[in-house]
């Protein structure tokens, strides 16, 4: 009777293949690591930081905020949408020392009743009214007494379209989660916001960086 013997020798393309898929894997935590790390790359040294009042040296506040805006009355009147400034450091913001967000307060809002806050980001090259009509999360904001702020990406470079950061600072020294940390300040300063109730979402590059705030700001973001 014949006996059948396996063959000690394995292809060398078995080899490369496992090579590759170690390579990739390698790449992918690589990639994750980047993402959720606490410490930001070095920033631009060519950009002044001069006018900016505010801190943003180290991490984020990555913590729950006590909302100070109860009681006050709302700057915008409820159920309509408004286009608002706040200011930011220069050096994390490709030299701007404002940014912009477009603010939808429910119709339905009373200024000592807490309510929920959704961050809508939108996608590269988009802008925050045009994720406001496309998404159209101020008409649901209106039936279910929800605040909807669309905050503004920066240009990728001067003249570049506009994005998020969504893989940490290693764009222009962009820091985009400083900026969604210092426009939940400014929020909840001025609105009577539910702590536990900030959620994030967005389309395409602004859903990375929800990603990315889940990361590094789920202390106060649900």
């Amino acid at each position: 009777m014949r006996h059948l013997q396996t063959n000690p020798f394995v292809p060398f393309s078995h080899f490369l293949g496992e090579m590759i898929t170690c390579i990739i894997a390698v790449l992918l935590c690589t990639l994750l690591f980047e993402s959720c790390a606490a410490s930001p790359l070095p920033k631009n040294k060519n950009v002044s930081s001069s006018s900016f009042s505010g801190t943003s040296t180290g991490g984020p506040d990555n913590r729950l905020r006590e909302t100070a805006g109860c009681g006050r009355a709302p700057f915008a009147h409820p159920g309509t949408s408004v286009d608002e400034i706040v200011p930011v450091n220069p050096a994390e913001s490709l030299g701007h020392s404002t940014r912009t967000y477009r603010l939808h307060i429910p119709s339905s809002y009373q200024e000592n009743q807490p309510q929920a806050l959704i961050l809508v980001f939108h996608g590269a090259g988009g802008y925050a009214a045009g994720i406001e009509n496309g998404t159209k999360f101020s008409p649901f904001a209106d039936q279910h007494d929800i605040i909807v702020a669309y905050p503004q990406g920066l240009p990728y470079g001067e003249g570049g379209e506009t994005f998020w950061a969504s893989l940490g600072t290693i764009d222009y020294s962009i820091d985009d989660v400083h900026f969604t940390n210092t426009l939940l300040n400014e929020l909840q300063n001025k609105l009577c916001i539910d702590t536990h109730r900030i959620f994030a979402t967005g389309f395409s590059n602004g859903g990375g960086m929800s990603g990315l705030l889940a990361c590094r700001l789920a202390g106060r973001i649900a």
